[in-house]
């Protein structure tokens, strides 16, 4: 991701949280930063970069980042990086709970807070392979152009979201597209509002309405967010 006011750059990765394992017992989140749009990197003068461990969840069983993660630069230059955890159990690899899902965010700024939470107990994973109950998350920061202010930094957040009250005839969630944000740079999140809203339980093979795989822009324009999701109908 790219800063929108200058040529900072960064990489946002998982790695394991155990060094001895691998990303089947859970990740952490990291980045590397390029002050020079990765010229700095090219060249050689920082490299390798510096990396920085923003969960730092160790080795024990308990919430670790999973699958997907985004980030954004705001308007003050401060980077901000959103993943997805769930708890996973690290005595067996790749033994995690898909439906007790929660959403945090990080910047320097703020630390760690929590965006999101979706926890229903649930034997199968309705959301489908490699997703938990919260999924493809996507952050933005609005330009201050369109606050009120310009001394607070405007966040939003979309994700899937699944619920064992809508699942398809075949076993699978359908998704809504879930929107919150934040108006104090992260540090607390506001209210969880359904953008596409349709419920279609039980629903046969083209018949349901299951919004997924949503894409955010990183920056807001003309004050709106810009979203694009895939409906899935089967």
């Amino acid at each position: 991701v790219v800063s929108p006011v200058s040529e900072r750059l960064a990489l946002v990765f998982l790695k394991p949280a155990d060094p001895a394992g691998s990303c089947d017992y859970g990740s952490d989140v990291c980045f590397i930063e390029s002050m020079h749009l990765g010229d700095d990197w090219i060249n050689g003068s920082i490299w390798p970069a510096p990396e920085y461990n923003t969960t730092h969840y160790g080795t024990g069983s308990g919430d670790k980042a999973f699958n997907d993660l985004s980030a954004c630069y705001d308007y003050q230059d401060s980077l901000h990086i959103i993943w997805v955890a769930t708890s996973f159990d690290s005595t067996q690899q790749g033994t995690y709970t898909p439906s007790d899902a929660r959403l945090y965010h990080w910047s320097k700024e703020t630390g760690i807070s929590l965006v999101a939470q979706q926890s229903q107990p649930y034997l199968t994973n309705i959301a489908g392979a490699y997703c938990a109950f919260i999924a493809k998350p996507s952050i933005s920061a609005d330009n201050p152009l369109y606050h009120p202010t310009g001394d607070t930094v405007y966040l939003s957040c979309i994700y899937t979201r699944f619920d064992t009250a809508d699942i398809a005839a075949n076993g699978f969630g359908n998704g809504d597209i879930m929107v919150c944000g934040s108006n104090d740079g992260g540090a607390s999140w506001g209210g969880k509002y359904n953008l596409t809203n349709t419920q279609t339980p039980n629903c046969v093979a083209g018949n349901c309405l299951s919004e997924h795989w949503s894409s955010m822009a990183q920056n807001t324009y003309g004050g709106d967010l810009h979203i694009q999701y895939i409906c899935d109908k089967d």
